[in-house]
Formats: C-alpha cells, structure tokens, sequence
C-alpha cells in the first residue's frame, strides 16, 4: 500500500497590482517613454532633464541608471 506524503501548505502572496497600459477612454496604448543624455551635461542641463522627466511622469522612467561603455561608438 503506497504512502501519501504531506503537502506542503502554500503561503499567502500577495495579488500584484498592474497599471492599466490601455488608455479607459480610447482604447488605445498609452505610449511610454524615456529622456536621457548623450554625454556629460553641465548642471543646469540636468536640472532640465529632471524638469522634463517630471513632465512626462505617469508613462516615463524616472531613475535611469547610466551605464559607461568601454568602447564609445
């Protein structure tokens, strides 16, 4: 006679919530985008590009991280 095994219990994980991509009114996708810099920018440059992404918030990335390349094209 076969032996049954314990099932193990399944812990309670919370639902994740989506952001709804589809505009409710149109029906269309809701574009997303993301503002960055070629290059080094002096201050008041960056204070603009803050200034930008804060503008374009709900549909665009607000931490980028960059990343140097070792061979610049």
């Amino acid at each position: 006679m076969a032996r049954f095994r314990n099932k193990k219990k399944k812990t309670f994980v919370k639902p994740v919530v989506i952001k709804p991509s589809v505009d409710h009114v149109t029906g269309d996708k809701i574009p997303k985008s993301f503002v960055f810099s070629r290059g080094k920018l002096p201050g008041p440059l960056k204070e603009l590009q803050k200034d930008l992404r804060k503008l374009m918030s709900p549909h665009t990335a607000s931490n980028l991280k960059v990343i140097e390349l070792l061979f610049p094209f």
